[in-house]
């Protein structure tokens, strides 16, 4: 049986200046766009955590605990609807290239664009004041329904201590952290509690889930965790290409000497092997790559990004996931 996640494959490119679009054989979900996920997999259950002979266990099928629990999100095209002109650029408002970068990605990201040229966001927004869903709708909809040559994203940069405390006008700031706050700051506007962020639209384009697993190295007992994520942050030092960072990220990391493991099982502090996985990708993969050292040292080497990216074979369950 074909399996959500399969049906959710999809391939990232960069848009060039000029866009070539290609109609699809057939639709991606159907005729109707409004349709809605059924579920096709019984719903995660808590194992519990088991002694394993075997060293390879990042690999096994089973569902891990701590995976939020909850309905299947909204529906949401991972394509474009339909075909669009390139948009409207943003003016620089003084040291705010930061944010107009930031903001133009998300402006270009199809199920995000998708979602917003819907506007059923302002209709139903109980919120008082600046509401950062509420100006990213507008936005979105002004660039790509009816593009000029430039807009100001004046109530944005206006309102950038809505967005985060420190964030300030007329100085520069950095473009992922401010992506990351805009992204917890739209699931946060549709969730109505902390426990409902994993449901929303938002979530299910730009959120995946990451597992940890820890095998002792005395009794080959695994301690296995799963937490959410929206990005992937990757070490670049010594890395000429994603690919190369991304199999740094992954690979095994030795507990010992001062860092070793207390192990659960045995309760003894023994060496252990450190390991982790794409438990479920991202639709949407976000990855910051790290330009400065733990010195503070900027790393102005080059690093190559391919068009696609085959994150299958960092995945925990091997079903195989691009990019």
């Amino acid at each position: 049986m074909q399996t959500l996640d399969s049906k959710l494959k999809t391939s990232f490119q960069l848009i060039p200046r000029q866009i070539h679009f290609i109609k699809d054989k057939q639709p991606l979900y159907g005729n109707n766009k409004y349709n809605k996920y059924q579920p096709i997999n019984t719903p995660v259950t808590k194992p519990q955590e088991t002694k394993s002979n075997s060293s390879n266990s990042a690999s096994t099928n089973e569902p891990l605990k701590d995976i939020p629990e909850g309905s299947i999100p909204p529906f949401v095209p991972l394509r474009w609807n339909k075909p669009s002109r390139i948009g409207s650029g943003l003016d620089n408002l003084g040291n705010t290239c930061f944010m107009n970068s930031a903001l133009q990605c998300l402006t270009y990201t199809p199920p995000l664009a998708n979602l917003m040229l819907e506007k059923t966001h302002q209709g139903r927004c109980k919120k008082s004041g600046y509401c950062t869903f509420c100006e990213l709708e507008i936005l979105i909809n002004h660039a790509l329904s009816r593009p000029s040559p430039s807009i100001r994203p004046l109530k944005i940069a206006q309102n950038l201590k809505c967005i985060a405390p420190h964030l300030r006008i007329g100085r520069q700031e950095d473009s992922h952290e401010f992506i990351r706050y805009v992204i917890e700051h739209l699931q946060t506007s549709e969730a109505r509690s902390k426990t409902e962020v994993y449901q929303t639209a938002v979530f299910h384009i730009f959120g995946g889930f990451l597992q940890s697993v820890v095998t002792c190295s005395r009794c080959k007992y695994e301690s296995k965790t799963v937490d959410p994520i929206l990005d992937l942050s990757l070490e670049i030092q010594n890395c000429s290409s994603v690919d190369k960072a991304l199999q740094k990220f992954f690979s095994v990391e030795t507990l010992d000497v001062k860092n070793k493991y207390k192990c659960d099982s045995c309760k003894q502090s023994v060496q252990a092997a450190k390991q982790f996985a794409i438990y479920r990708a991202s639709n949407v993969l976000s990855i910051q790559l790290k330009r400065f050292g733990i010195l503070g040292n900027k790393i102005n080497h080059a690093v190559h990004i391919p068009p696609q990216l085959d994150i299958g074979k960092y995945m925990s369950v091997k079903n195989g996931a691009r990019h």
